[in-house]
Parts: structure tokens; sequence; C-alpha cells
């Protein structure tokens, strides 16, 4: 069977949901639209779901802008302290390099071990451009000659004169002034030779 005329005519604008056993639209109501149509009441299983997943949209949404608030914090005085110790760092001289470190970390320094590993980043030569840093996050911690500082961890891309490379810091910060506390580069140039 087929439509009645007058509501074919109107099929296209005001046509509306139907029940899957019935053409007839279906009322709403005292809203006066459509309505209580069994297939399309929402199961209370969805509806949760639903809740769910808003709720986890507004929280993710609210975490990225406290982030992005800490994360400002920071960037205003560690990126340029960065951007003045990076160059310092990758001379691959260790009294250039001396002058940045936490108490903890000359201590360290101060194996053969580590210093050897030092040396053997002068494998990537000459840095050539660095991209702005990227804060990683921050924690509290107790450090020895220091006391309690804030450790904020920051990746930099980086250019070498023999490819890119990735360096990863945490930064300690005594409010008054920055120091590295430890730092890794990652390069193609170590995964090579680590496989061969």
């Amino acid at each position: 069977a087929s439509l009645p005329a007058e509501r074919t005519r109107g099929a296209g604008v005001r046509r509306g949901f139907f029940c899957s056993k019935s053409i007839e639209p279906v009322n709403h109501g005292k809203f006066g639209s459509f309505g209580t149509c069994p297939g399309l009441l929402m199961s209370p299983i969805l509806k949760r779901s639903s809740i769910f997943i808003a709720l986890m949209a507004a929280g993710l949404g609210l975490y990225m802008s406290w982030y992005n608030i800490k994360a400002e914090r920071f960037n205003e005085t560690a990126i340029p302290y960065l951007e003045q110790a990076l160059p310092k760092l990758t001379s691959w001289q260790y009294p250039e390099l001396e002058a940045l470190l936490s108490p903890t970390a000359k201590t360290v320094f101060t194996s053969d071990k580590f210093l050897a590993a030092y040396q053997g980043y002068s494998r990537l030569g000459q840095l050539q451009s660095m991209s702005r840093p990227e804060f990683m996050g921050n924690r509290s911690e107790t450090i020895e000659e220091l006391g309690e500082v804030e450790l904020i961890a920051y990746q930099v891309p980086l250019e070498f004169e023999t490819g890119p490379a990735m360096i990863k810091l945490n930064l300690a910060s005594d409010g008054q002034r920055y120091y590295i506390h430890h730092f890794g580069i990652h390069s193609h140039i170590f995964a090579d030779s680590d496989g061969s």
C-alpha cells in the first residue's frame, strides 16, 4: 500500500521517523513531535555508555587544559635555557657540559664509563639546528646539595651533520636556576652500530 497523497507530498519535509511495524508517523505526545516507537528507544546500556563517553571527553578536555597551562608555566623560562644550554652540551667538550650539570649528575660523570659514553655522542658531529623543546611532565624530588627541586622533562628534536636525533632531558630547578640532571640522545647512528 502507498501513503495517502497528502502525506506523500509532505514526506520530504515532515516525514520524520517511522516504526518498523507501521507507516504512520510516531506522535511524541505532549511535545507534539516524534515519540514512543519501541524500535527507537535508547537502551539503558547505550544510555549509560553515552554518558560515560561524554564524561570521559569532558575529563580529557579538562586534563589537556590543565596540562597546557602547566607546560606554558615552565616553557617561559625552560625553553630559553635549553636554547642556550644545548649547543654547549653538544659541543662534546666535558668542561662545557660540566657547568650545566646538577651536583648529582657531576658525581655520575666522574665515572670513566659515563665520560666515554658522552664522548661517544660526538659521532653525531656538529649540531646544525634544534626544534622547539616539548614539555613532557614534571615532578618534585629531593637531590643532593640542592634539596627539594622540581624535575622537568623535555624532549627536543635536533639536527646534526649525520642526520636527525632526539634528546630527552630532565632539568632540575631549585627556583633560582636550571641544571641538567639527566639526558640521553637517540639517533639512527647508534641503532646502526648496535645492530652491526
